[in-house]
């Protein structure tokens, strides 16, 4: 059986009075489907749960799948198809948990290059280290903003980021073989040509991050250095730069000090570093040095020329 037809049967002998009665306990009944199919009971739920929240987000979401998915008419199952295995399938449902938007884009991708299963896997690391609620964005009585509605905080302010000239911000409209970007910063010299394309990288909330995720983070910083001119890290939450309350030990300094000195303990100049306040509105804590491009430069520049520049200087 593949795992759509098995998650199914789960879920029918899950809501069966039958099994109520020959297994007293959950425990039991999903240690006994354990014994009589061969696969673990925790393989068992994470397969039905998986299947039943998939569903979910077909019904909830309809509209918007299809249109990911480039469909013209929507199909039954269409998301499952596209998902093709349990992997992917349980780790885009764990990806739209976090954040939908962002869910909706890997779909989009996934229809125009390979994603492999361990790429999902880092996305979703992505997500859940940057944590996309972020308080100090949230009006009483409204919902939590986007990233899409974060970024533009970026983009009124980007005069106070870039001082010399226009500068065009684009928000996932780029797509790179070997790194990611929520969001490219370019600016266009009279030639037409490009002088220097920037990495823009928002976290929402050092102080959410584990000992380990906090180096995951660094890492995935200094490998992005290597493609970009400069990366700008947009810091959502006050709470970042707030002096810690004793609550969590791997922030005895503040967060943006923490990062500040592991930034300048690794050698890493070409980071920048903004934070925003509803209240103060942006700040900037870090400017990155020097304008020489990386090694990799050339295939980032090489994937922007190939899926081209909308306008010249205006977003």
């Amino acid at each position: 059986m593949n795992w759509v037809e098995l998650a199914e049967a789960v879920n029918t002998l899950k809501k069966s009075p039958e099994m109520r009665q020959d297994y007293p306990t959950r425990k039991a009944f999903w240690d006994g489907l354990g014994q009589n199919t061969g696969y673990s009971a925790n393989a068992l739920q994470r397969m039905e749960s998986t299947l039943v929240r998939i569903r979910e987000i077909e019904k909830e979401d309809r509209k918007a799948l299809k249109e990911n998915l480039g469909l013209k008419k929507w199909r039954e199952g269409a998301l499952l198809n596209a998902l093709d295995h349990f992997p992917k399938a349980e780790i885009f449902a764990r990806i739209h948990k976090l954040d939908p938007a962002e869910a909706g884009y890997l779909l989009q991708r996934m229809q125009s290059e390979r994603m492999s299963v361990n790429r999902m896997k880092e996305i979703l690391r992505d997500i859940s280290n940057s944590n996309p609620d972020v308080p100090k964005f949230v009006t009483p009585g409204q919902k939590p903003l986007d990233a899409r509605q974060r970024f533009s905080v970026i983009d009124e302010h980007k005069n106070e980021i870039y001082t010399g000239g226009e500068v065009s911000i684009y928000f996932r409209r780029y797509k790179f073989p070997f790194v990611s970007a929520d969001a490219v910063a370019t600016k266009s010299n009279e030639d037409g040509g490009i002088e220097f394309i920037d990495a823009i990288q928002l976290i929402a909330g050092l102080r959410k991050k584990s000992e380990e995720g906090f180096r995951d983070f660094l890492s995935g910083v200094d490998f992005r250095t290597s493609f970009f001119r400069h990366l700008w890290i947009f810091l959502a939450d006050p709470i970042d730069v707030a002096e810690p309350d004793g609550s969590d030990p791997i922030f005895t300094q503040t967060p943006l000090d923490h990062l500040t000195q592991a930034v300048d303990e690794l050698g890493i100049e070409r980071i920048g570093i903004v934070a925003y306040d509803e209240g103060d509105g942006i700040k900037i804590i870090r400017r990155p040095k020097g304008d020489e491009k990386p090694k990799r430069y050339q295939s980032v520049l090489n994937e922007v020329m190939r899926q081209g520049l909308p306008d010249f200087g205006s977003v």
